[in-house]
C-alpha cells in the first residue's frame, strides 16, 4: 500500500506534537522514545527515519512549544485588559492541572 506524499511529514509532526506535550507534562528525561512511539502506534526504530537523536527532537519540540506560546501571547495581548486576563488564565486551576498544555 502506497502512502500519500505528505505521510512522512504528517508522521513527523505527530511525533513532535506528542513529544512536546509529554516533555511539558512528564519532563524530557522521563519521556522515553519507545513509550512515545508506542503511544503513536509507531515502532521505536521508526523514530530514526524522522530524527537523528532524541536531542534533535527535544530541540524541535521545545521550539514548536515556544512558537505556539508566542502565537497565543500575541493574540492575547491585543485585547483590552489583556494582562489581567493572562494572569487569571495562568493562575487558574485549569492551567495548573494541565502542564502538558504549556506554562
Amino acid at each position: 500500500m502506497r502512502y500519500p506524499d505528505d505521510h512522512k511529514a504528517q508522521t513527523r509532526q505527530r511525533i513532535i506534537d506528542e513529544a512536546s506535550r509529554r516533555f511539558r507534562s512528564e519532563g524530557v528525561e522521563a519521556t522515553g522514545l519507545q513509550t512515545l512511539m508506542k503511544a503513536l502506534g509507531l515502532t521505536h526504530g521508526g523514530f530514526y527515519a524522522h530524527f537523528k537523536s532524541k536531542e534533535e527532537l527535544v530541540e524541535i519540540a521545545l521550539q514548536a512549544a515556544s512558537d505556539q506560546l508566542a502565537e497565543v501571547a500575541g493574540e492575547t495581548f491585543r485585547e483590552p485588559n489583556a494582562l489581567a486576563n493572562f494572569i487569571d488564565d495562568y493562575l487558574s486551576e485549569q492551567h495548573r492541572d494541565h502542564p502538558e498544555r504549556g506554562c
